[in-house]
């Protein structure tokens, strides 16, 4: 399984984000309006076209959108991941991905993933790296904070606990702080950094808040 989450697809189609669900043009035909509304489901990202575009058409012309060519994301060891978190800059361009696979009898595995117009290499981006989740944070008003947390998969989930906040996060762990560009932050926010309670996690924390605009 795939997770994408409803609010990516939204926030990489330039829509808006109103709590549960999200609206945005419809890629399938001539949108003068948000006609489209996307939502969460249970094993998949849910589409509706108000102008009658059918959702499988609305699924396939996202996947063809330049990334990895429509390439599905199989790992030559690890499968299907079971997570995907995308990395978009704060123009909405697909930088790379982490991929997540776990399992019930063996620790997870991670596994970053550059798009390169025909598929996919398994590798880490050149040059600073956007933090996670940055397009939510440029898009909320001022008076939201950012909360900034230790993996993706934290992100995810602290996005769904604290509404008031704006969660991002960054890939390659506690040491690999350094990596991600924290000027890409909208400036003069409120920040709140959680890090993973450790002496790797608190360093990063100190290293992030340097670097804050």
């Amino acid at each position: 399984m795939t997770v994408v989450g409803a609010e990516e697809v939204t926030r990489a189609l330039g829509g808006h984000w109103h709590g549960t669900y999200g609206t945005a043009r419809c890629p399938c035909h001539d949108d003068q309006k948000e006609s489209l509304s996307i939502t969460d489901g249970e094993t998949a990202t849910l589409f509706k076209c108000f102008a009658g575009c059918a959702s499988g058409d609305i699924a396939k012309k996202l996947l063809a959108k330049p990334n990895g060519g429509g390439a599905e994301l199989i790992h030559p060891e690890f499968g299907k991941p079971t997570y995907r978190h995308d990395y978009l800059d704060a123009d909405g361009k697909l930088r790379f991905v982490v991929c997540r696979w776990e399992w019930p009898d063996r620790e997870k595995e991670l596994r970053p993933a550059v798009p390169t117009g025909q598929g996919w290499r398994w590798t880490l981006p050149k040059g600073p790296r956007p933090p996670y989740r940055l397009l939510q944070a440029l898009a909320e008003p001022p008076e939201i904070g950012i909360l900034i947390v230790e993996g993706e998969k934290k992100a995810d989930i602290a996005a769904k606990l604290f509404l008031n906040w704006v969660v991002v996060g960054w890939s390659g762990g506690a040491a690999a702080w350094d990596k991600t560009d924290w000027s890409a932050l909208p400036p003069g926010r409120r920040i709140a950094i959680w890090p993973d309670h450790d002496f790797p996690g608190i360093k990063a924390a100190r290293g992030i808040a340097a670097k804050i605009p």
